[in-house]
């Protein structure tokens, strides 16, 4: 009888989401702050707290890294465009296909969340209209739903 070695797959590459997020609120603010001075100031506003938010779905302890990065690409092809528009000073509204834009705008918005809805993770639902509400359900606290993970 021969026997073979056993080998454990590795776990794989992991990320410390505490960090991340901890970067992508910083980030959120800084797009909060900036986006009265913004041409679109509403659009850039929910874009730059887009992304905590879909980091927030898909992370998990030992989600695969992988799909963290299909997210933040997917966000990034969104708000590129918001970029764009804001160094040529003009706003989503003012070019020749402008109510097209807007509305491809907010579609791939809702598409980003849909994808990471479709990778099987949970969306957490909460009122952002108590104050500390967005960092409690990010800590894991505070009076939240979790639908589907």
């Amino acid at each position: 009888m021969t026997a073979l070695p056993i080998s454990v797959a590795s776990p794989g590459i992991l990320l410390d989401f505490a960090v991340v997020r901890r970067g992508l609120l910083y980030f959120a603010g800084a797009c909060l702050i900036c986006a009265p001075f913004a041409r679109d100031p509403l659009s850039f506003a929910v874009g730059g707290a887009a992304l905590p938010l879909l980091v927030a779905i898909v992370a998990r302890p030992n989600a695969p890294v992988v799909v963290v990065y299909f997210i933040f690409v997917t966000w990034l092809q969104i708000f590129a465009r918001l970029l764009v528009t804001a160094m040529d000073g003009e706003s989503l509204g003012n070019s020749l296909l402008a109510d097209d834009l807007v509305r491809a705008y907010w579609y791939s918005l809702a598409t980003a969340f849909a994808l990471a809805r479709e990778n099987r993770m949970p969306i957490i639902v909460f009122s952002i209209r108590e104050k500390g509400a967005i960092e409690a359900v990010l800590r894991g606290k505070g009076r939240s739903t979790i639908v589907g993970g």
